[in-house]
């Protein structure tokens, strides 16, 4: 296991981790969470959540166990992963599915495509999601780019519509994927044939890291397959 993941990972579990956990300033409006949640339990209470996007033909990466996010307690179906840094220390992984749904976790639950969890509109975003055509797994390369990061890469069309469609569901549930998945991982990026960057126009400040918010293209080239930042959620 290289540094640069064991680096992302400590990120995630110290650094992003606390986003996920309840918030009074969160962006959701209570009196539209409805009948995901009438199964789910206290919405207040702090859960742990496995990233959407890796079911169906996105397969797991060999032995490798998939990466989550770490929130302070969880819910159910929990493992443990634990691995040895160089300077000596224990870096713990803790893995849970996403409550409520069958399609945002682990491996496919779904006996159809039209099976959905008690956490519907949620679980609706995550397999179409789920169902993205055009992907690069982690470690792989594809389009004429190479995927070095953790996680595997989708294409822009795919994670927009993923975005407008946990924004369009105004519940907790989707609330909380949305954080996960576009503002937990320390790169969060997708790819798509456009124009060549020359350089960013704008920035904006997500966790750690700063994402760009306007690329400057050059037209006078051709398009080509290029990583470009998530908006952060």
């Amino acid at each position: 296991m290289t540094q640069a993941l064991l680096l992302s990972l400590l990120l995630v579990k110290y650094v992003f981790a606390y986003k996920i956990i309840w918030d009074n300033d969160a962006q959701v409006d209570l009196n539209e969470i409805d009948e995901e949640f009438l199964n789910l339990g206290d919405p207040r209470m702090p859960n742990l959540f496995i990233y959407p996007g890796e079911n169906n033909n996105m397969k797991n990466l060999g032995n490798q166990p998939r990466i989550t996010e770490l929130i302070e307690n969880t819910v159910s179906h929990i493992s443990e992963y634990s691995w040895k840094t160089s300077e000596g220390k224990i870096l713990k992984l803790f893995v849970c599915e996403e409550e409520g749904t069958k399609w945002c976790g682990p491996g496919n639950r779904a006996k159809s495509y039209d099976d959905l969890g008690p956490a519907r509109r949620s679980d609706f975003c995550c397999r179409d999601h789920d169902h993205c055509p055009e992907f690069i797994r982690a470690g792989e390369s594809g389009f004429g780019l190479n995927n070095t990061g953790l996680f595997i890469r989708l294409h822009c069309d795919c994670d927009e519509a993923f975005y407008n469609c946990l924004k369009s569901s105004k519940s907790l549930t989707s609330w909380q994927l949305g954080n996960i998945y576009f503002n937990s991982r320390p790169k969060s990026i997708c790819f798509k044939k456009d124009y060549p960057i020359i350089s960013c126009n704008s920035f904006i400040k997500v966790g750690l890291n700063y994402r760009c918010l306007d690329y400057i293209l050059d037209p006078t080239n051709p398009k080509k397959y290029q990583w470009f930042d998530h908006p952060k959620y």
